[in-house]
């Protein structure tokens, strides 16, 4: 039984993707594009389409810097040939019927996919090193024809995987610590994906632990995103998707009142901490659970890139 928390952390199949002309150390180099289907329940799986990719973008970074991380909202275009071993032409159409001679079982091609691209290499028959790039929620699955016919596309549009919690109402709250209200709203939302979270959730300094930051009383709100943003800015955290689709919580950039409670001798802190990167003035440091100051900030500022990834490889691309 796989939960779609325990997928998302799932390295790929030694057996999945296909090579690519890249020299990393001993082994097999691989690209793979793979698609899950959240309704198979516990039986969910990837299921393989890496020899039908051809292209995909997305973006990554922030609109500004030290801003919000954007949705890397991909677009992905696989490309079928009569040549390429499926008897049916239509077998990846949307509105196909039976889509069990490709997959094993029959996966319905449509909005609420999960969809993840990723490099990775074999060696010795196992997957030794994983590099993955984005892990999505499919949004559209697309279907189109070129070259008189005998080329099909089927170009399928993604989103963030944390879209789900647009439309998540969440009830009121009484006053409490940010990981507490953090966890419960996690909860009543459903969210089933990975979780991640770093910072000083309690402090003691010997009259007894508390919250190090306590929000105040919140009303119902109609979205676990707005409800997101309201528990994680009071203290001085940041969200963002990861690319295994990870809800990553973490320090704000260029902030240190997380780090300065672990680093101080008379408090007692329960929680995780991790070396917030742009607190790094090298990158030594950005392993270390307390760092010092920056010196030179305006290397360290984000933009948004969009990337690029076909069967030959990737290339970053400034934004324009």
């Amino acid at each position: 039984m796989t939960t779609l928390a325990e997928l998302c952390l799932q390295a790929p199949d030694p057996t999945h993707g296909r090579s690519i002309q890249v020299a990393y150390g001993v082994g097999d180099v691989r690209l793979a594009f793979e698609i899950a289907d959240i309704s198979a329940g516990a039986g969910i799986v990837w299921h393989d389409l890496s020899q039908l990719f051809e292209r995909a973008r997305w973006r990554v970074g922030a609109e500004e810097p030290y801003g919000k991380a954007v949705d890397g909202n991909p677009v992905v275009v696989l490309r079928r040939r009569f040549t390429d071993g499926i008897a049916d032409f239509d077998a990846l159409a949307p509105w196909y019927e039976d889509t069990s001679a490709v997959f094993g079982t029959h996966v319905r091609l449509r909005g609420g996919l999960i969809a993840r691209l990723g490099v990775f290499r074999v060696a010795g028959g196992v997957t030794d090193k994983w590099f993955p790039l984005f892990t999505s929620r499919v949004k559209r699955w697309g279907d189109g024809a070129r070259a008189m016919g005998n080329n099909r596309y089927h170009q399928i549009t993604c989103m963030g995987m944390q879209s789900r919690l647009a439309r998540k109402p969440l009830p009121s709250r009484l006053p409490e610590g940010w990981r507490p209200r953090l966890d419960a709203d996690m909860t009543s939302a459903a969210y089933n994906l990975p979780i991640e979270v770093y910072g000083a959730e309690t402090q003691d300094d010997g009259g007894g632990a508390v919250p190090t930051v306590k929000l105040a009383a919140r009303p119902a709100v109609t979205s676990a995103i707005e409800a997101l943003n309201s528990t994680l800015a009071p203290a001085g955290l940041v969200w963002r998707i990861t690319p295994t689709g990870t809800l990553l919580v973490e320090p704000a950039p260029w902030t240190t009142f997380h780090d300065d409670k672990f680093a101080d001798a008379g408090l007692t802190v329960t929680g995780s901490v991790r070396m917030n990167p742009l607190l790094a003035s090298s990158p030594a440091d950005a392993s270390r659970s307390r760092g010092r100051r920056p010196t030179n900030p305006a290397r360290s500022a984000s933009t948004t890139t969009r990337s690029t990834v076909t069967g030959s490889g990737s290339t970053p691309t400034p934004r324009t």
